[in-house]
């Protein structure tokens, strides 16, 4: 009786491929470049920036209406109507330069 299954071959037979060294080798990948943390340190600032709306600050800010600091707290942390410019309004842009300096 002959049987169905054929044995494995030895590891003595077997050929290994050659290593070449040929012109048309891929090339090494290079390293990952350092992460900036001055980045890292502006963008959790902004992400900061934007979670404190929910601690509604102009609206603590009228109940210290002569207080220069809650004054300034109430003016930066809310849009300015036409004109002028507050740290809020500067939130979008700032993600933009976040992109634009990451990208290389």
């Amino acid at each position: 009786m002959t049987s169905l299954v054929t044995p494995a071959p030895r590891l003595e037979n077997i050929e290994r491929p050659v290593e070449r060294n040929t012109p048309t080798a891929a090339p090494l990948p290079r390293e990952k470049p350092a992460r900036l943390v001055s980045l890292d340190a502006y963008r959790g600032a902004i992400m900061l920036f934007m979670a404190s709306s929910g601690l509604a600050l102009p609206a603590v800010a009228k109940h210290f209406p002569d207080s220069p600091i809650w004054r300034f707290l109430a003016f930066n942390t809310d849009h300015v109507p036409w004109v002028g410019c507050s740290l809020w309004d500067l939130i979008q842009p700032s993600f933009m330069f976040m992109v634009g300096v990451s990208m290389p």
